[in-house]
């Protein structure tokens, strides 16, 4: 794979980066070159973010070498199952999909305990439909937002071998929290708030479920009428670099977790 990169100053003020193949190998149709522009004027360096804008490139090289909508259709195995759904949202047709390849939907089934799964779902959104849906797949490196620390999981990397273009080491894969064991529960309610996955109201404190960050609870374009808890780079207990704080009493390190507890005085969790 020959890739280009550059930077973009056109690339929109809310992108970080993006990223396009713009070859295919003639008989098999995997991806061969490609380029991703970086936008210079969101560019930044500092420890802090630095691991997020690793995330955004990594990202963005999904997109370039197997998951985009473009490129399902030429998998080539013959595991090219996808489902497109079409609804009409505000006088206007709006276009999802919907994947069924064999081992993502194995790897699926398991990360969120639920057999009987059929299918998985990519984000609804029209300018988004190259994205895990965000509500079922949170911080997953390939959901459509960087909310945090994002996670290359087996279920992403069992859909780079369903191509029939790649073999992959699953030992390397991450853990995601988000919807890990939920049960079929999380597909069948919309935004069940008995769930850790979603919140009652929009600016509420908490945890992740491995208690390795903070959280907001945040509406997002992407989770219409659902609140969903988004953790920052800033918010990371374990890294060095990972906390933004004014207290005297936190502090980060491996060994460092965030835990709940009940502020009295205003009713908050924190």
């Amino acid at each position: 794979l020959l890739v280009f990169v550059d930077f973009y100053e056109e690339v929109s003020s809310s992108v970080n980066a993006a990223a396009v193949f713009c070859v295919r190998e003639s008989v098999y149709g995997r991806p061969v070159v490609g380029v991703v522009h970086i936008n210079p004027n969101n560019l930044q360096l500092a420890p802090s973010v630095l691991q997020s804008f690793i995330g955004t490139l990594v990202h963005e090289m999904g997109h370039m070498m197997y998951f985009h909508t473009a490129l399902f259709k030429n998998y080539y195995t013959n595991n090219t199952k996808f489902e497109t759904v079409t609804r009409v949202v505000d006088g206007e047709d709006q276009v999802s999909y919907k994947l069924t390849m064999p081992k993502l939907l194995a790897a699926a089934r398991d990360h969120f305990d639920c057999d009987t799964l059929a299918s998985v779902s990519l984000e609804n959104d029209n300018k988004a439909t190259s994205h895990f849906e965000k509500l079922y797949f949170g911080t997953e490196s390939m959901s459509p937002v960087n909310t945090g620390v994002t996670s290359i999981t087996a279920m992403q990397m069992s859909l780079m071998e369903d191509s029939g273009w790649y073999k992959v080491d699953y030992n390397k894969a991450e853990f995601l929290w988000y919807g890990y064991k939920a049960g079929c529960k999380i597909f069948n309610t919309f935004c069940d708030t008995s769930l850790p996955e979603y919140c009652p109201r929009a600016g509420a404190g908490s945890c992740t479920k491995d208690y390795t960050s903070k959280t907001v609870c945040t509406a997002s374009s992407y989770t219409p009428g659902c609140v969903i808890p988004f953790y920052k780079n800033d918010q990371n207990c374990v890294r060095t670099y990972g906390l933004k704080t004014k207290s005297d009493i936190e502090t980060t390190g491996p060994d460092s977790r965030c835990f709940n507890a009940w502020n009295y005085t205003n009713e908050e969790r924190r």
